[in-house]
């Protein structure tokens, strides 16, 4: 039934109206299952850089081909790193409602 797109909304049946004048449904096909296998794979890198052990950076360069000397400090996974506190110099003040006005009085 998807082959003769009975279950293909109007839009999708229009575009692959005009896609089926220049492609081979086994074309049409082929290219789809290509595409769908290049975002799987796209997401098995980002969850294996997610979990990965060893350097980010030097991750991502080898998915890129690309390789360059890394320092000690490059990294969440080359170095301990601590997180960063800022002080917030500032005090949020927000309007008090009329009732938390008179609760603070009497409290």
């Amino acid at each position: 039934q998807y082959e003769v797109g009975q279950m293909i909304d109007s839009e999708k049946r229009a575009i692959l109206d005009v896609l089926t004048e220049a492609f081979s449904f086994q074309q049409l096909r082929q290219i789809f299952t290509q595409n769908e296998d290049m975002k799987r794979q796209g997401y098995r890198h980002m969850y294996h850089y997610i979990l990965t052990k060893q350097c980010r950076r030097q991750h991502l360069l080898n998915y890129f081909g690309m390789t360059k000397e890394t320092t000690d400090a490059c990294c969440d996974q080359c170095e301990a790193l601590s997180p960063v506190y800022e002080k917030n110099k500032k005090k949020v003040k927000r309007k008090l409602t009329y009732i938390e006005k008179l609760e603070n009085l009497f409290h």
